[in-house]
C-alpha cells in the first residue's frame, strides 16, 4: 500500500475498550494536512455493554486459560457487536460510511506479556487484542486499522504504553512542563517538557488505576463502578490496607520501562483486598476510601521517582473515567510538588474519549507511513510504522 500524503484532511473514527471492559467509546476526529495534524473532535459517544456481556466477556479474560472455540468465537462477536455500535454512531450524527476514511481499532486486551518468557527455547514477550480488524473493516464497510502493539514488541519494546505519541503531539508547545495522566482501569503517564522533545521525555504505566476500586465496588455495594466517589468519600482510609497494598503491588516497585494489565491485578489480588479487609472488619466503604487514595498516590509517587529528576512540573491534565471521580481528583492535587491538577477537558479534550482520539490519530498516521511508538516510553530499539491496515472495496 503507497502511504496517503500528509496533505490530505482525513476523517478517523477511533475505537476504546479499555481493561474495565464496561463499554466501547467511539470518536469522530477530523484531521487537518501536515506530520503532527491540528485535530478536530467532530462527535464522542461512549456505548455501554449490557451487563450480562460484560460479565461474560471479563470472565473469560479472568481465566486465563480458554479453549480455541472460546477465543475464536469472542474474537468475532465483539467485531460483529462494535460494527453495530458504529452503524448506530454513523446514523445519530448524520455520517454515511463512505464518510469515514479509516477507523482506527485498539481491540480488547486478553493478554499482555511484556516481560520475555521462554516457549520451546524461544524467550519472547507477546501481547493479543481481540476484536478482529478485518472481520470489523468487512462488517462496516470501512478501512480498519488494529493491532498496534505487536510490531513495538518485535522491537523489544513492551507494546505499551502507546498514547505518548498522542500527548506529545497535543501538548507540544503548551510552554508549560505537562504530565499528561489517563486513569482507565490500569493508570498511566507521559511527561511533555515544555520544548516538547521527546528525547526528554518519559512515558509508563503507573499501575491499577480504577481496576481495584471497580472491582471492590462490584464486590461491596454490586455496582460496576463508584459514581462521583460517592462510596469512597463516605469512608475512611485505612492505614493497615494501605501497608498491605504497598506490599502486595510488585508491579508498583519496577524500574522503566515497564507496562501492565490485568495480569498484575486480577481476580486473586482483589481477593487478598478483601480477605484482609475482612481481618480488619472495613465495611466497604472504607475499603474503596483507601483504593482511591492508593491510585492517586501511585500516580504521584511515580511522578517523583521518574518525572521530577527530569524538570519540574507545571501541570497535571487528566483523562480517562478516573478524570470524573472528584475525590481521585482531590487525592491527585494534594501532590507535595505543588502541580496544578485538571481535568483534559480544559484543554479542549473530553477527558472520557482521549484514548479514542488517540487511536483515529494512530490510524491516519499509520496510513501515511509514520511510526507512532516512543523508544522512549516502550523501550523498543527503534521507530516503527504500527498497525495492521484492513482495506476494503468501496
Amino acid at each position: 500500500m503507497t502511504p496517503v500524503s500528509t496533505s490530505e484532511t482525513l476523517t478517523c473514527l477511533g475505537l476504546m475498550s479499555g481493561t474495565s471492559c464496561d463499554g466501547l467509546d467511539i470518536a469522530c476526529v477530523r484531521f487537518g494536512p501536515g506530520p503532527g495534524p491540528v485535530m478536530e473532535v467532530l462527535h464522542a459517544e461512549s456505548y455501554d455493554y449490557p451487563p450480562d456481556l460484560r460479565e461474560q466477556l471479563l470472565s473469560f479474560i479472568k481465566r486465563g486459560r480458554a479453549d480455541f472455540s472460546t477465543v475464536s468465537t469472542v474474537n468475532f462477536a465483539l467485531a460483529r457487536l462494535w460494527s453495530d455500535r458504529i452503524g448506530i454512531f454513523l446514523r445519530d450524527h448524520g455520517f454515511k460510511p463512505e464518510d469515514i476514511d479509516y477507523i482506527g481499532s485498539h481491540g480488547q486486551t486478553v493478554w499482555h506479556q511484556p516481560r520475555a518468557v521462554e516457549w520451546a527455547g524461544v524467550a519472547t514477550a507477546s501481547t493479543w487484542q481481540i476484536g478482529d480488524p478485518s472481520v470489523l473493516a468487512a462488517l462496516c464497510g470501512i478501512p480498519v486499522v488494529g493491532d498496534f502493539r505487536p510490531a513495538d514488541m518485535a522491537l523489544g519494546g513492551q507494546g505499551a504504553p502507546l498514547v505518548p505519541y498522542f500527548d506529545h503531539i497535543f501538548f507540544a508547545g503548551s510552554g508549560q512542563n505537562v504530565v499528561s495522566i489517563n486513569i482507565g482501569g490500569i493508570s498511566n503517564l507521559t511527561y511533555i517538557p515544555a520544548d516538547g522533545d521527546m528525547a526528554g521525555s518519559v512515558a509508563f504505566d503507573c499501575g491499577a488505576g480504577n481496576m481495584l476500586i471497580d472491582a471492590a465496588c462490584r464486590y461491596y455495594f454490586n455496582r460496576s463502578y463508584d459514581k462521583d466517589g460517592q462510596y469512597a468519600s463516605a469512608g475512611k482510609i485505612s492505614g493497615e490496607l494501605t501497608t498491605a497494598l504497598e506490599e502486595w503491588d510488585a508491579f508498583r516497585r519496577q524500574p522503566l520501562p515497564k507496562s501492565t494489565g490485568r495480569e498484575d491485578y486480577d481476580g486473586r489480588f482483589v481477593e487478598k483486598i478483601i480477605k484482609k479487609a475482612d481481618s480488619l472488619n472495613l465495611p466497604g466503604r472504607d475499603v474503596l476510601a483507601t483504593l482511591t487514595r492508593y491510585a492517586a498516590d501511585t500516580i504521584n509517587e511515580a511522578v517523583e521517582r521518574f518525572v521530577l529528576p527530569l524538570g519540574q512540573v507545571d501541570a497535571m491534565y487528566v483523562a480517562g473515567g478516573g478524570a470524573k471521580n472528584p475525590l481521585l481528583m482531590e487525592a491527585l492535587g494534594n501532590n507535595r510538588f505543588g502541580a496544578e491538577v485538571a481535568a483534559t477537558d480544559e484543554r479542549g479534550l473530553p477527558a472520557e474519549f482521549k484514548e479514542a482520539v488517540a487511536f483515529a490519530l494512530f490510524a491516519r498516521q499509520t496510513v501515511m507511513g509514520r511510526a507512532i511508538n516512543v523508544p522512549e516510553a516502550t523501550g523498543a530499539s527503534r521507530r516503527e510504522i504500527c498497525g495492521k491496515i484492513c482495506e476494503v472495496l468501496r
